[in-house]
């Protein structure tokens, strides 16, 4: 052996040697799925590694994430970061993740999975994935326009009611949520929740308000009113309600004259 190749092994040999174990590595397994009491889908995720999870996997921007499926198809996907990295930074522990993407109604198919672009490498890739049924029958709103009449004064009167077991949304009065009006079959504008509820009377099961609207909406034949662009609601097939002009009120109604009336020409004598 010539002895710059003895020189080269006896450096290798000084040279510190590191030992890896197998199980040396970050694992995160998902342990359940579930729903909770407003039935959106609860996924418990814990640390069953021997080490640690990986700062890189815990980087806001470029770090590990976990995402839901409903049925079969992509519903949401966060990034793990470090507010919820450190709750799973260390082996035995345990973290629960609400998703409030949407509420489940029914029975649900649920995948929940962790690692899902494998950022890091882990002890035990095949946890990182649950599949489960989760079952659950939210409580929702359903609003319902109970009463359409009109005034003493000829005015349209409406009284839409929370008839649901469950509370509208703060997003529905955040000019979302509105009563589209059809006047004789026309668009006539929208009136919005916040408008006849300001005080949020509606967010109640059971609680109802009444709107009386303003005289330049009275019709000639009917007026119409249909709920428009609630977040979540039990039933979208009362949202509708219509009201034909009593007969007193018809008096109050301008005449229109037709255009060939009005530009036919004087008779000459």
């Amino acid at each position: 052996m010539k002895p710059s190749v003895i020189n080269l092994f006896v450096v290798a040999l000084l040279l510190p040697i590191t030992v890896y174990a197998a199980g040396n590595k970050a694992d995160i397994a998902v342990t359940d799925i579930t729903a909770d009491s407003d039935c959106y889908v609860v996924a418990t995720f814990k640390n069953v590694g021997t080490t640690p999870l990986p700062a890189s996997a815990m980087d806001n921007y470029l770090g590990a994430s976990f995402k839901f499926k409903f049925d079969g198809k992509d519903k949401a996907e966060y990034s793990i970061g470090t507010e919820k990295g450190n709750k799973l930074k260390q082996p035995g522990d345990t973290y629960s993740y609400t998703c409030k993407a949407s509420r489940i109604s029914g029975t649900v198919q649920v995948d929940a999975i962790f690692n899902t672009h494998n950022s890091y490498e882990e002890l035990n890739p095949s946890n990182n994935t649950l599949q489960k049924p989760v079952t659950c029958a939210p409580k929702l709103p359903d609003l319902k326009i109970t009463s359409l009449d009109f005034t003493s004064d000829c005015r349209p009167r409406i009284k839409v009611e929370n008839v649901g077991t469950g509370p509208l949304s703060d997003s529905d009065y955040m000019h979302n949520t509105y009563l589209q009006r059809m006047i004789d079959s026309a668009p006539g504008g929208q009136l919005y929740l916040q408008a006849i509820d300001p005080a949020k009377k509606l967010k109640s099961p059971g609680a109802s308000v009444e709107w009386i609207d303003a005289k330049e909406f009275l019709p000639q034949q009917s007026i119409e009113y249909t709920i428009k662009r609630v977040k979540e609601e039990s039933d979208t097939t009362n949202n509708t309600a219509k009201a034909s002009l009593p007969d007193q009120c018809r008096k109050l109604t301008p005449i229109k004259v037709p255009d060939l009336i009005k530009k036919r020409p004087a008779p000459q004598r």
